[in-house]
């Protein structure tokens, strides 16, 4: 009983690293507007389609609004809706929400739900509700200390050491608020 203990024990400071990890990764961009005030009068969502197709600094001069690109690889949907409501927990409603839609997101095999990026948030009802519906396998692991971390580790182990090195760092700006909006190798989120 004592092992089983220290084992559960193992995994829940596993879970609690992991999503410290997580949350301190600013290159994702779940972690990023939850840490970050934008408020934006104009948010933007979809797939890559939209993310290298907004250029703020156009749609600002041009416009007069300001804009914040939430858009990312390969999102569904149901990602975008997850994005969208962490972006507004921590920010004003905006003006204005653009959704670019193709094709493939109106099919039944749309693109997948990456549920690693929203781990540390599980506690969410959508985000839980989103997650049981997208990815079921993931959705039940997740109940289980550590294993929702541990489904995914190919994927999720760079975003956290990612993560801890923005905290050790003290960096607080993602890689697209530094004039790049291209996908920098060493980041992984």
């Amino acid at each position: 009983i004592l092992f089983v203990f220290v084992f559960i024990s193992a995994l829940a400071i596993f879970k609690y690293l992991y999503s410290f990890g997580l949350r301190h990764n600013v290159n994702g961009k779940s972690a990023y507007v939850i840490r970050k005030k934008i408020n934006a009068d104009v948010i933007s969502l979809g797939t890559s389609n939209v993310l290298f197709s907004i250029v703020p600094d156009t749609f600002e001069r041009e416009s007069g609004y300001t804009i914040y690109n939430l858009a990312t690889n390969h999102a569904s949907l149901a990602e975008n809706l997850v994005h969208l409501h962490l972006y507004l927990k921590n920010n004003v409603k905006p003006k204005l929400v653009l959704l670019g839609i193709s094709a493939a997101d109106l099919t039944l095999s749309d693109w997948s739900f990456h549920s690693y990026y929203f781990t540390p948030f599980l506690h969410d009802s959508l985000i839980a509700e989103l997650s049981r519906q997208e990815d079921p396998d993931f959705y039940y692991l997740g109940k289980i200390p550590f294993a929702a971390y541990a489904w995914y580790n190919e994927f999720t182990n760079p975003l956290v050491f990612k993560g801890y090195t923005h905290w050790l760092k003290s960096d607080t700006l993602a890689y697209w608020t530094k004039g790049s909006y291209f996908y920098p190798l060493d980041t992984m989120g």
